[in-house]
């Protein structure tokens, strides 16, 4: 019947049974996750599924036929052993079955794996042999052992767990947790004492919520524990887990204790500071209104004096005159070691950032102090260490206050011997440090200033006072020596604030040495050469020097060395005459000859007669070089001599004496040789300067106080422009609106209307329309409203010196800044800086330059100055023609020649200084700085180059960035050029003298 065939049907054989039965149970086989192998009774693999093939490793094909003890080994323990019986031979020995729950069995690969192990005999219709199958153990082993591990985790843990039922019944504790149930003991209820008094609650919440409860606190005897319970659903548990928080808790209320003192103290410290800031207040205001009344008639007294100096008068009374600028600069110098030692302590005191010359500032601090050397007979000498860096960057006004007080000091405590300052690097390699400050054009270097002396000395207990304010080695100096001993301290701040120190090494009557540490920025590839145009035309020519005074000579040496010229050194008056006898046979050795006049053991007046003689036919130039003091004209005129030079020596002066002597251009005369005194060194009487040139223009002075005022006028007048005073702000803004000018003084405190809201209104009339001409009727009279300028540079004069106070008239309108007492040389200075050498025509000049330039920036601008985008000259190989600069010099070419050499030395430090205001964005430097440029090539005529300074002036003003970089870089090619041709034509001029 249909329902009882087999799955091969009725007819088929009996072989495609057995194929058929022998395919399924195959199937079966391979689809088990237990290894299946039968063997016969000799121990010969039969069959054996996937999962065997697996474990063993052994490929089907090649099992089959072969022993199983020849593939494999196994042994009723884990691992193998010589005395272990195989349980497989045992199962086929015995015919029993067997099973074993850790059996090992070793893979193809030698590893041994723990397997359970079955064997069972086959018995059915007379086979023999048996079935073995063996399931690997080693996930199981692995789960086993980490139950065995996490189960340890509670057992071990120092903090009480408990497992609570739905009704919080303990089904496990911890030892931890029970050792805490036998200090705690139980309550009424039944549940123990350490845990909530409302476990039961708690636990029907976690399991009702499914959210855990935190921070239930319980206290146990002195202790306090905090619990977590977590409940666990799927098997309506919660875990109970505690924490010892006693100290926490301690901790928490003694911190709440101390926050409750420190509110207190705050509250105490806050009234403290208030009355801090408004002791602060008042002190600040004291100083400023103190500086302010002090500094008015001082600046009368000095101003006058100097004035009065200029006079003619008796020797007496230039003495008299003398004495008293000394005393008012003595008071001066007083006030404002005060106000600087008033600023540090307020944490007030500003410092700058900028290119500066080293051995510039050594010169100067050196001039400032020669008279007050050279009177007591001192030798006074300094020198920069050929290593030191060019192109150095930082505060060179607190520098040279750092120096010039330790200079004095050692000048006042010397009284017979030397005084020398030496600068260089320190013993480091400093020069690889780059400056983490995002430029990597910038290093440091750290410089070591030394200041020694012959004096007194300092004793060791005097030596740990000196820094202190208000305090001097030795109580009885300030008797003898004078002074407020606040210079070192002030000195001392000043060098910690740049990121330097200071100290002293000193015996008693062995003289001291100080020394300051600073670092100082600088520019590795400075490329901006100095005495460029000296070295060009003193190259190859040699110098005799007779100096005794081996810093001095040290000095000078080095001096001469950066030009070029070789220096042949004596140190006496013997070895100058054996030299200058051997010139006989070749006069031509030495081009000058520098005497010491006064170092020698050698009446002065005798010292040239001799050496003279000692030449004989040859012709050497003798410069007496003589101590700068009140007897240097008169002891120039006794000694003789080509010219005269005096000590300390600046550099630039002892170039234009070689260039005198070589009749070079630009050299000076012997007229201009002829010592003047200087207003900015205190009268301090200096060889080979020139006399000031002249400035044109008209400038409005406001100044309230009559003293100041003809102090100022008279400074202005001797400048050679033409000035229009006024008495106070209102007058001055009616004098502005009604006049034009050049530049502006404007006093800060004046009655009526004060110097600040005086600018602000100016500025307010140049806004509002100070471009257009107006006729204005008055008691029947025309005038004729004067015509701005687009700016008017207004200088505020104050003797405010309080920080602060630079930004505040800086913010009103104004260009620059003054401190009173006023001196010519600043004055110069900012006339220098603001008003045109020559007159403003330039601008009118500008416009003329149009015809023969291209095309404007941008339509908008057609009004405006011609543009410089695509400025080219006209036809022109060369940037500039000498014959039109000399015809405005009035055909002066000594005038041209000194023009060129002062734009060789500041024109590539004003486009360098262009340049780091482009990268910093700092448009008013730029148009400060493009305004100075326009007015240096209009001295030359250079017409392509004022315009280019003039749009890029323009383009600062209208804050235009973009278009600046691109005008930068036409003004630095064609600056580049005029440079280039500035020094072929003294070349060229050099070549005709000397043919």
């Amino acid at each position: 019947m249909s329902q009882n065939r087999s799955p091969i049907g009725s007819q088929g054989s009996l072989e495609q049974q057995l194929r058929w039965f022998h395919a399924t149970n195959r199937a079966v086989l391979n689809s088990l996750a237990v290894a299946v192998c039968t063997v016969d009774q000799r121990g010969i693999i039969q069959t054996l599924n996937q999962e065997a093939v697996r474990l063993l490793g052994w490929g089907e094909s090649v099992c089959q036929g072969r022993s199983f003890h020849e593939l494999t080994q196994c042994s009723s323990s884990q691992s193998s052993s010589n005395e272990d019986v195989c349980p497989i031979i045992q199962a086929l020995q015995t015919g029993k079955p067997l099973w074993l729950p850790r059996a090992g069995l070793k893979a193809r690969n030698g590893e041994w794996l723990v397997v359970e192990l079955t064997c069972t005999p086959l018995v059915d219709e007379g086979a023999s042999g048996i079935v073995l199958s063996f399931r690997d153990l080693a996930t199981q082993i692995q789960m086993e052992e980490n139950l065995r591990r996490l189960a340890s985790i509670p057992e071990e843990s120092p903090f009480p767990i408990v497992e609570l039922d739905s009704q919080a019944n303990m089904l496990y504790a911890n030892p931890s947790m029970t050792r805490l149930m036998q200090q705690a003991g139980f309550r009424d209820e039944g549940f123990s004492a350490a845990l909530p008094h409302d476990v039961s609650n708690i636990v029907g919440r976690c399991l009702e919520s499914g959210v855990s409860e935190q921070d239930v606190e319980v206290d146990v005897g002195h202790k306090q524990y905090a619990w977590l319970f977590c409940p666990l659903i799927e098997l309506q548990l919660v875990r109970g887990y505690g924490i010892d928080v006693t100290e926490r808790k301690n901790a928490a209320d003694e911190l709440g204790q101390f926050v409750e003192m420190l509110g207190r103290k705050n509250i105490e410290l806050d009234e403290a500071l208030t009355k801090a800031e408004a002791a602060t207040q008042a002190k600040a205001a004291f100083l400023a209104t103190m500086s302010h009344e002090i500094r008015t008639p001082l600046n009368g007294i000095i101003g006058m004096t100097a004035l009065l100096a200029d006079s003619s008068l008796s020797a007496e009374q230039q003495e008299d005159a003398e004495t008293i600028q000394k005393s008012a600069e003595g008071l001066l110098s007083i006030i404002n070691d005060i106000l600087d030692f008033s600023k540090i302590e307020a944490g007030r005191l500003e410092f700058e950032v900028i290119d500066f010359d080293l051995q510039e500032l050594l010169e100067d601090v050196l001039d400032i102090l020669a008279l007050r050397a050279h009177d007591k007979g001192l030798h006074l000498s300094g020198w920069v260490s050929h290593d030191v860096p060019g192109g150095l960057r930082g505060d060179p006004m607190r520098l040279r206050q750092i120096l010039t007080n330790l200079v004095s000091n050692a000048i006042k405590f010397t009284e017979r011997g030397e005084v020398i300052v030496e600068i260089k690097p320190q013993a480091r390699d400093a020069h690889s440090d780059t400056l983490a400050v995002g430029r990597t054009d910038l290093k440091t270097v750290e410089l070591k200033f030394s200041v020694r002396d012959t004096g007194i000395g300092i004793t060791p207990e005097g030596q740990h006072r000196l820094f202190q304010a208000f305090s001097q080695a030795d109580s009885t100096m300030t008797r003898k020596y004078g002074g407020t001993g606040l210079g070192l301290a002030i000195s001392k701040q000043l060098a910690e604030l740049m990121g330097g120190g200071i100290g002293v090494t000193s015996l008693p009557e062995q003289g001291s040495e100080f020394w300051v540490t600073i670092p100082f920025e600088f520019y590795p590839d400075h490329a901006v050469a100095m005495f460029a145009t000296e070295r060009s035309m003193l190259q190859d020519r040699a110098v005799l020097l007779l100096e005794a005074h081996a810093p001095t000579k040290k000095s000078i040496e080095a001096s001469l060395e950066a030009v070029g010229v070789s220096c042949h050194s004596v140190d006496s008056l013997s070895q100058g005459i054996q030299t200058l006898q051997g010139l006989s046979s070749n006069p031509q050795v030495f081009d000058m000859a520098i005497i010491d006049c006064e170092g020698l053991e050698t009446a002065p007046s005798s010292i040239l007669q001799a050496l003279q003689d000692a030449m004989g036919t040859a012709k050497v130039p003798l410069v007496p070089l003589l101590r700068g003091n009140r007897r240097s004209s008169e002891l120039a005129s006794e000694v003789g001599g080509d010219l005269w030079l005096t000590k300390p020596l600046r550099r630039s002066r002892l170039y234009k004496c070689l260039q005198s002597l070589l009749n070079q251009p630009g050299a000076l005369s012997r007229r201009e040789a002829v010592p003047e005194k200087s207003e900015a060194q205190g009268g301090v009487i200096k060889g080979l300067t020139s006399p000031a040139k002249g400035f044109q223009g008209r400038i409005l002075l406001a100044e309230d106080n009559p003293i100041n005022l003809k102090v100022v006028l008279g400074m202005l007048q001797k400048s050679g422009v033409e000035v229009d005073a006024v008495s106070n702000g209102r007058e001055a803004y009616k004098a502005f609106v009604t006049t034009r000018y050049d530049l502006v003084f404007m006093d800060w405190q004046m009655p009526h209307m004060d110097g600040l809201q005086a600018t602000q209104e100016m500025r307010k009339h140049e806004a509002l329309g100070s471009n257009r001409d107006a006729e204005k009727q008055n008691d029947g009279k025309k005038t004729l409203e004067r015509r701005h300028r687009d700016h008017v540079p207004i200088i505020a004069m104050t003797a405010n010196a309080m920080p602060g106070d630079r930004e505040k008239c800086l913010a009103a309108g104004m260009d620059d800044y003054l401190v009173k007492p006023l001196r010519m040389s600043a004055v110069v200075d900012m006339l220098t800086t603001w008003l045109p050498l020559q007159e403003s025509a330039w601008d009118r000049e500008l416009d003329e330059t149009h015809d023969s330039t291209c095309v404007t920036l941008s339509d908008d601008n057609s009004e405006g100055m011609p543009s410089s985008d695509d400025v080219t000259p006209c036809g022109e190989s060369t940037i500039w023609d000498p014959s039109i600069a000399l015809s405005h010099l009035d055909g002066d070419p000594v005038l041209l020649h000194e023009l060129i050499e002062m734009f060789l030395e500041i024109g590539p430090a004003t486009l360098s200084k262009i340049r780091q205001a482009l990268d910093d964005q700092d448009l008013i430097t730029i148009e400060r700085s493009a305004h100075t440029l326009k007015g240096s090539v209009g001295a030359f005529r250079v017409d392509s180059l004022m315009v280019l300074a003039a749009d890029l002036e323009r383009l600062a003003v209208e804050q235009r960035g973009d278009k600046a970089e691109l005008v930068f870089q036409q003004l630095s090619e064609k600056m580049t050029q005029l440079f280039r041709e500035f020094q072929e034509y003294l070349h060229h001029l050099c070549a005709q003298k000397n043919s």
